[in-house]
């Protein structure tokens, strides 16, 4: 791990006074000042990986790899650790070139580059030489760069494992002239970590001898040894690693520990700490009373890449596929968490894809944890289990678990892709945004970007949470866009969704500004998310819908608002009333009742309908917030879509009998919609005829008190409407008389196929009772197809324009 967490820990008054004279000698023999931009590694910066952007900003990247130049050519990762100093975010590992995009011209710059932290922008003043790979990095007191590798020279000087850097010029740093030596073996010496802590520093790897090239001492140690930021030695503390290398460290000061983890067998030549132990913080003894480590899989692959321990827990990261979280105070196992693993045990029953995990970094209140787990789902199984709450999730490639309890933090789902081998380092920055580095070569492919990554990714957050808000734009939702039905039960908030896919908003295709692209060719997309509230229940709520075309929400279960749909039972072929582009297609301000808010969590659930099955584009995503305001009052219409009407047709070779005040009482009567042909029908009709004949009656108290109607209706192919039997509304129909045979004035297809919405005349209403009568002309008998609904409202401007009479 790399020191993501120094400023958490606790230093003595002693400790603090010797890190404050280190840095005042460093500060004389350096050879060049740091940035003026605040001195440190960055990993202290408040990291909010809740509400963290999923898809990777544009920056530069690296590229290229020399297998050769590396001990561990079987891993095609081009990126191992990043550290920041200043202004400048560092990254190694085993890279050749820095490129800026995906077609640009890479340019020579092997193991180490620097970028700007705001910009992104490779800095090219910035070049130091490195023959080899470099694994992990981190920052000394005075800012210099801190190097471990298994390089052999930098700049042309011979500097063996471990090197310090000038953060601004590149050039070797001579207050720190430690290297490391393998005098025994054919392979080079390999540093695979260097943790600063205050005034230590640990290296950990495969090497036999750790020197002081300005003092010329030589110190036999067995992978891992502690070295002050002054290059001194530290004698004393030798554990003896036996077998390959250590690959990550980390320190509980407050037990005066350190815990070891790589692909060596023993350490201290005791039984059973293979890969994984802790020793005394002192002497590198073992500590006595702590649990050996249990294998998940013990017959093969033992190794363990990583260990952090975070807010009184500790993190074992590696094989197989696992990371454990224990107690810190004797390694009793907390629970687990497994990628690409079958079951739900502890012991593995299988594997249905890779899934090893690989690096972990305590970072503000969450340790990340990164694999080579490419796949959310594979072979019908679901990648990630957690044994915390027995739930199996997409999540893929990185993770967070909270620090202090080892649970998953759900909202972390990064939109970044891995030919292979996944995720090997992690860092943060000053500005709160997080990398992610290994060999990722896309990322935004959930959000339909496609955006070039070169080794590794940065995510930065979005906008700052508004008082009051319960749900931001852009927020993660569940969401199912297959096309099929699922009737009612996906909107009531114990349904499992787990199974659905995961994005963020907006949900759609067809814009390019989707933050997740949906399939396209349904009528209708359903969508799931949750959010918390406490405290006293507002009056009502805020609540802003992007919805092309129609949409209803529910909260917990129940109806909060229908947008461009029409009334009445709600179907899976159901269309939007109306077309929406343009202005319409933006966010719109609603007030709703807040009776079905809940203390604790909440479940909101939307389906969103388009006007027609093959339309072009769909959008979704939904703000919500607590308001003041009263609740809205409930405003019926006069005739609501999906109402009863009686019916009949021209089989009979005229118009009904006393049309057109109304179809005889006698008639069949149904619900809307009625038609054929579509699959949507309410109320089938036989197909064949040239005409069909509805009425419906309804009540007005003071016709007077209504200057105009509004009057929304679904029609193919034309129609025309009576009140009272005064006509008052014609579409797309010829001028003149209208005969139980007339033809519409063109045929309708799909497209044309929505609902309008028009102001009529309101001179014919009546007090008491009154009858809309319409009939609905086919374009010719045998035409496959016909749709009738109608809606009446009283005009919300009480404007009198009427509707191509």
């Amino acid at each position: 791990m790399s020191p993501s967490h120094r400023s958490s820990y606790p230093q003595t008054a002693a400790v603090t006074l010797a890190v404050t004279l280190i840095l005042a000698v460093i500060a004389v023999i350096a050879p060049t000042a740091p940035p003026a931009a605040a001195a440190g590694n960055g990993f202290g910066a408040t990291v909010d990986v809740r509400n963290l952007d999923p898809v990777p900003v544009r920056m530069w990247g690296v590229s290229g790899q020399n297998p050769a130049e590396t001990q561990t050519a079987s891993l095609d990762v081009l990126v191992w650790d990043f550290a920041q100093s200043g202004n400048r975010m560092f990254v190694g590992g085993a890279f050749l070139n820095v490129q800026e995009s995906k077609n640009a011209t890479p340019i020579p710059q092997p193991y180490v580059a620097a970028f700007d932290v705001d910009t992104g922008e490779w800095i090219d003043s910035w070049t130091p030489q490195i023959d080899r790979a470099v694994y992990s990095l981190d920052v000394l007191p005075n800012g210099s760069l801190l190097v471990g590798g298994e390089f052999e020279t930098v700049n042309g000087q011979p500097r063996q494992g471990v090197v310090a850097l000038d953060p601004v010029t590149g050039a070797i740093d001579p207050s720190f002239p430690v290297a490391v030596e393998r005098p025994w073996s054919t392979l080079r010496a390999v540093v695979r970590e260097v943790s600063v802590f205050g005034s230590d520093i640990y290296l950990v790897g495969n090497f036999s001898h750790v020197n002081n090239g300005a003092l010329g001492t030589r110190t036999r140690v067995y992978k891992a040894a502690r070295v002050g930021t002054d290059a001194s030695i530290d004698t004393a503390w030798k554990p003896q690693v036996t077998g390959s290398g250590v690959w990550g460290v980390d320190a509980d000061p407050g037990r005066n520990e350190v815990h070891l983890a790589g692909f060596f067998s023993a350490v201290n030549g005791e039984a059973g700490t293979g890969h994984f132990h802790t020793v005394d913080g002192t002497t590198g003894a073992t500590v006595p009373g702590k649990i050996e480590l249990p294998r998940n899989y013990p017959q093969s692959q033992p190794e363990m890449f990583d260990v952090v321990y975070g807010d009184d827990r500790l993190f074992v990261i590696g094989e197989q596929h696992i990371v454990q979280v224990l107690d810190p105070a004797d390694h009793a196992m907390l629970g687990f968490h497994t990628t690409g693993m079958q079951g739900t045990q502890f012991a593995a029953s299988g594997f249905f894809a890779g899934g090893a995990f690989q690096v972990g970094e305590h970072i503000g209140d969450v340790v990340i944890a990164g694999c080579h787990c490419t796949y959310s789902e594979r072979n019908g199984w679901i990648n990630h289990f957690s044994s915390f709450d027995q739930e199996r999730t997409r999540h893929r490639l990185v993770m967070a678990y909270d620090a202090s309890t080892g649970e998953l933090v759900d909202e972390f789902m990064p939109d970044i892709h891995s030919p292979r081998d996944g995720t090997f380092a992690v860092g943060s920055d000053s500005n709160g945004c997080l990398y992610i580095g290994g060999d990722f070569h896309v990322g935004g492919v959930d959000a339909g970007l496609s955006r070039w990554l070169g080794g590794f990714a940065k995510l930065c957050g979005g906008e700052p949470p508004v008082a009051g808000e319960l749900l931001a734009p852009g927020s993660t939702w569940r969401y199912e866009d297959s096309g099929t039905d699922l009737g009612t039960a996906w909107r009531d908030p114990a349904f499992d969704d787990a199974a659905w896919a995961s994005g963020p908003g907006e949900l759609g295709f067809g814009d390019g500004d989707e933050g997740t692209v949906l399939t396209a060719g349904s009528p209708t997309y359903y969508a799931r998310t949750s959010f918390d509230f406490t405290g006293p229940a507002p009056s009502s709520l805020d609540l802003r819908l992007k919805a092309d075309d129609g949409a209803i929400v529910y909260l917990n279960g129940v109806e909060v608002l229908r947008d461009n749909l029409p009334d009445g039972t709600v179907t899976h072929g159901m269309t939007a009333i109306d077309w929406r582009g343009g202005a319409d297609e933006d966010f719109r301000p609603f007030t709703v009742s807040a009776s079905a808010l809940v203390e604790g969590t909440n479940v909101l659930a939307v389906e969103v309908h388009n006007v027609w099955a093959g339309n072009a584009d769909l959008s979704l995503d939904v703000a919500l917030g607590v308001s003041d305001a009263p609740p809205p009052a409930v405003d019926e219409p006069l005739i609501a879509l999906g109402s009863t009407w009686r019916h009949t047709d021209s089989s009979a070779g005229a118009e009904p009998a006393g049309w057109p005040l109304a179809v005889p009482a006698a008639a069949a009567e149904g619900p809307a919609q009625f038609g054929f042909g579509e699959g949507d029908e309410a109320t089938a009709l036989v197909a064949g005829q040239e005409t069909y004949y509805f009425s419906h009656d309804f009540t007005v108290v003071d016709a007077r008190a209504i200057p105009a109607l509004e009057l929304t209706t679904l029609i193919d192919d034309g129609a025309v409407v009576y009140l009272n039997g005064t006509e008052i509304h014609r579409y797309n129909m010829p001028d003149g008389p209208i005969a139980w045979n007339t033809r519409p004035s063109q045929w309708v297809g799909n497209s044309e196929e929505i609902a309008r919405a028009v102001t009529v005349p309101a001179a014919a209403l009546v007090d008491g009772a009154n009858t809309i009568a319409v009939e609905v002309h086919n374009f010719w008998p045998g035409n496959p197809d016909l749709s009738f609904d109608l809606r009446l409202d009283e005009a919300a401007d009480g404007g009198a324009e009427a509707g191509n009479l």
